[in-house]
């Protein structure tokens, strides 16, 4: 008894000591490139909402015809919330512009977002597990993830979607759990179903309000419900099937439909655009290529190469471990036919077949997925789960042993990339030189680090100007009083009047080609530790 309250006093240090280095990592790391567009559609809403209050139509009507309508501010309104209220104590705190310093508050509340998910995987891995030393390894083991760490410290849109949909499928977990397939009477627990289905009906319609692909969650509901139906009554065939009432889904339903009308103001003057909302982000109008192992991507094409690619490069070797092993776990099961429980089998069994069905329609519907994975951010941690359950499954003292050697590999990994953790590659593919070939820095955090060098170079003259790409981003990190003149890329650095000097974010520094007759005067760069792989992040040239 003595022994877990002292391995829980541990665990809980360690969290809080966890909690409080993220935050501030979270602030430190600077501005992203879409976080400014992302305010701006936050406020697109909130001006509609307050001018509809007021009897002003004009607000609402800029929504109607706002570029961004569709995207989703179920998590923003909480953010900025926080934000108003830690920015309006401490205005002072940074020394950036005014939004600059707003933005960067509003990654406190997607940090805590992460750091809940990261509860969220706990409380899985030990319901499944009932083992309380794999849960606390597995929590600080996806904490510390360089790749999900560094998307927890400022994505304001993915990780905040991640954390909802976790709390969905945890909350289908329970629920599915709960039911006893095999007779038609109703247990205590049982009796909370009406209730547990309304809370999830919430949190669907949050998530879809977050991002309208939520949509995606039915599937995992839908196979994740029949796996539990089926193989229950594998396991007892002589039982009843449960007669579910019916106004439980009544309960779902409502709260569902209620909560994506009541955040998402764009249904308000036609529920109906919310279809029209599921087809325009289904095919996100985005152009460009993202290189991964070397090779140029279009969006939506070759999606069945380009997503194995991408997870088989940013998931830890201790997770595909686990997923390679994943087979044999479930035969091992089959024969012995009492090594899992029916409702963990079901649980593994579930939630491996509703990433492989999503994952297939991804690709079936060829959706334009950019930047790596971010869109499908969601499925890692369910990945995360799959690949060290399975790992104990298989054998537990192999999953302590693997997740202990994870932990110090991640921290040193997040130690030396901050503040681009997020462009972590496993310390398989860094071994080789095509792990140098991915896109490293598509959140461009480059920009503000390498404005904060320059405010410090002194050798930089101040009637020289700085072309810079993207210009909002350094201007929320530059110093007037040292660098005078700055303005945007104009596209063809021949047609500018020389001295100048010139910025770019590299996204890969295998394909940055330098402007003819210029000279490199900074890198942003970050070397991946245990390899001689090295990652651009921008660049900066002097052009006399």
């Amino acid at each position: 008894m003595h022994k877990q309250l002292y391995l829980k006093a541990i665990e809980g240090i360690l969290f809080l000591l966890l909690l409080g280095i993220g935050i501030w990592a979270s602030i430190d790391i600077g501005i992203g490139m879409d976080e400014a567009r992302e305010y701006e559609t936050y406020l697109v809403n909130i001006n509609a909402f307050k001018g509809l209050i007021s009897g002003d139509l004009s607000s609402y009507q800029k929504l109607l015809e706002y570029g961004d309508r569709y995207y989703g501010i179920g998590f923003h309104l909480a953010s900025n919330a926080l934000s108003s209220f830690i920015y309006g104590s401490l205005p002072k705190i940074l020394e950036i512009d005014a939004l600059g310093g707003y933005l960067a508050f509003n990654h406190i509340s997607v940090f805590l977002a992460y750091v809940c998910s990261g509860l969220l995987v706990r409380s899985i891995i030990y319901s499944a597990s009932q083992d309380a030393r794999l849960a606390a390894l597995g929590l600080f083991s996806y904490l510390l993830w360089p790749y999900l760490l560094g998307h927890g410290l400022m994505n304001i849109k993915d990780i905040p979607f991640l954390f909802a949909w976790l709390l969905c499928t945890y909350m289908l977990i329970r629920f599915l759990s709960a039911i006893n397939f095999q007779n038609n009477i109703l247990n205590k627990e049982q009796q909370k179903q009406g209730l547990n289905l309304m809370l999830l009906g919430l949190a669907t319609g949050w998530l879809i309000s977050i991002r309208v692909s939520g949509i995606l969650i039915f599937i995992e509901y839908l196979v994740m419900g029949l796996t539990y139906y089926f193989i229950s009554n594998l396991q007892k065939s002589e039982g009843k099937n449960l007669i579910f009432k019916f106004q439980y889904f009544i309960y779902f339903c409502f709260s569902l439909l209620l909560i994506i009308y009541l955040i998402n103001p764009i249904l308000w003057s036609n529920p109906l655009e919310i279809v029209n909302a599921f087809l325009y982000m289904s095919q996100h109008p985005w152009k460009g290529d993202t290189l991964a192992g070397g090779r140029l991507f279009e969006p939506g094409n070759l999606l069945y190469q380009y997503i194995p690619l991408w997870f088989s490069v940013k998931l830890p070797l201790v997770v595909i471990c686990g997923l390679i092993l994943m087979p044999l776990v479930l035969i091992r099961n089959a024969a012995s036919k009492k090594f899992i429980s029916a409702p963990n089998i079901s649980l593994l069994v579930g939630l491996t077949f509703s990433i492989i069905t999503i994952v297939f329609l991804l690709i079936m519907r060829k959706v334009n997925l950019y930047n790596e994975l971010r869109q499908v951010l969601f499925l890692f941690p369910i990945l995360f789960i799959l690949g060290i359950l399975s790992l104990f499954y298989f054998n537990r003292l192999v999953a302590y042993f693997a997740l202990v050697i994870s932990l110090p590999l991640f921290i040193w990994d997040d130690i030396n990339l901050h503040p681009y953790q997020y462009t972590y590659i496993n310390e398989l593919a860094r071994q080789f030189e095509s792990g140098q070939k991915f896109e490293t820095d598509y959140f461009q955090f480059s920009a503000g680090k390498s404005a904060l060098w320059a405010n410090q170079a002194k050798f930089i003259s101040k009637e020289e100007c700085i072309y810079v790409n993207p210009l909002h981003l350094w201007q929320f990190k530059i110093d007037p009083t040292e660098v005078r003149c700055i303005s945007s890329y104009p596209g063809d650095l021949s047609l500018i009047a020389r001295p100048f000097l010139f910025y770019w974010p590299t996204r890969n520094g295998s394909l940055a080609l330098p402007p003819q007759g210029c000279s490199l005067i900074h890198r942003e760069e970050r070397k991946l530790p245990y390899s001689k792989l090295t990652l651009g992040m921008g660049e900066l040239y002097s052009c006399p």
